[in-house]
């Protein structure tokens, strides 16, 4: 199997049914549900929601990881936006706390009194080097790993799961979403490339979350390895 095909996951499991677990699953989403409602910037994203119902709003990355392989503490949250009023949906959040900018350029936003931030990131600008993206799967499909790779729209509260992110988080399987990405700078700037950051994060991800790379991405962290060295000296 080619690194550069993406859908190699997909090809093994498709879009995957989650029926044997619902019950637990809903659980969690559930939890998900409260986290953001208990979080001291959930009452102004709940009013920008409102103010702007045409527009999409999801929740990815780390904390839905975390909550559904059963850890519910949360340092921050990834918030991914569809739509064309992206500003005015962060003018909204603006109204509470303060707005800093990443260092890839997407605002974070951190509500009064309270230490988790959210990273509030525009899907239509979502770029990885390789593909547009025009929605939430489409950006799934360009994060580093699966286990990452997984979203709750925060208005349905339904799971987004294209490429078995779930089930990989949940077997303690470290599996990278794909490998094509352009052997250039990570951000204009920046030195490290991206091999060079997909390489790191994949393997303090799979130390930190004890996760096992499964034969693919344990050949490609081996063929790159020099490469990755590069970066730590």
């Amino acid at each position: 199997m080619s690194y550069a095909d993406p859908g190699h996951r997909e090809a093994m499991i498709g879009t995957s049914s989650i029926s044997k677990n619902a019950d637990s699953l809903s659980e969690r989403i559930n939890t998900a549900a409260r986290a953001i409602d208990m979080w001291h910037g959930g009452r102004a994203l709940s009013v920008a929601m409102k103010a702007l119902p045409h527009m999409g709003v999801h929740l990815a990355g780390g904390a839905v990881r975390d909550i559904l392989r059963g850890t519910n503490s949360i340092k921050d949250f990834d918030i991914f936006i569809t739509g064309e009023d992206f500003n005015e949906f962060v003018h909204c959040l603006a109204q509470v706390g303060t707005l800093e900018y990443g260092p890839f350029g997407s605002p974070r936003w951190l509500p009064h009194n309270h230490a988790a931030y959210a990273d509030i990131i525009s899907v239509n600008c979502f770029e990885n080097g390789v593909e547009s993206c025009y929605n939430i799967e489409d950006a799934l499909r360009q994060f580093d790993f699966t286990a990452n790779a997984v979203a709750i729209d925060l208005r349905t509260f339904s799971l987004h799961n294209p490429i078995g992110g779930l089930e990989d988080a949940q077997h303690g399987v470290m599996r990278g979403v794909r490998y094509d990405y352009p052997d250039e700078p990570i951000a204009p700037g920046q030195t490290l490339s991206r091999h060079q950051v997909l390489w790191l994060r994949i393997v303090h991800y799979s130390n930190a979350l004890n996760l096992k790379p499964d034969e693919i991405t344990r050949k490609w962290l081996e063929d790159h390895q020099r490469c990755a060295a590069a970066a730590l000296e």
